[in-house]
C-alpha cells in the first residue's frame, strides 16, 4: 500500500488524511483494526515499531483512530496484549 500510495497519492495526499485525501477508503477500513492490533502486539512483544517504515500509511491509521465510529471498536491495549500472548513464542 505504501509504495502506490508513494507513487500515486500526491494528489490525494494534499487533499487530506487518508489514504484518497479527505475520503475514507475501503483501504482504511479493511486494514485499520488488523494495523491498530498489530501496532499495540508488536511494539509490546518485539518492540518493534510496525509503521516506523511507512509514514503514510500511519498517518492514514492515526486519522482513523480519530473516527468516533473506530473509537467505538477497538477496546484498551492491554485487552490485545492478553490475547496474543498464546500466539507469541517464550
Amino acid at each position: 500500500v505504501e509504495a502506490v500510495y508513494r507513487v500515486n497519492g500526491a494528489g490525494y495526499r494534499a487533499k487530506g488524511p487518508y489514504l484518497l485525501g479527505n475520503t475514507l477508503s475501503n483501504a482504511e477500513i479493511l486494514t485499520s483494526t488488523v494495523l491498530f492490533r498489530f501496532e499495540i502486539v508488536l511494539k509490546h512483544y518485539h518492540n518493534f515499531d510496525l509503521l516506523s517504515d511507512f509514514p503514510l500509511v500511519a498517518a492514514a491509521l492515526a486519522a482513523v483512530k480519530t473516527r468516533p465510529a473506530f473509537q467505538q471498536t477497538i477496546r484498551e491495549p492491554q485487552l490485545y496484549i492478553d490475547m496474543y500472548a498464546k500466539f507469541v513464542a517464550k
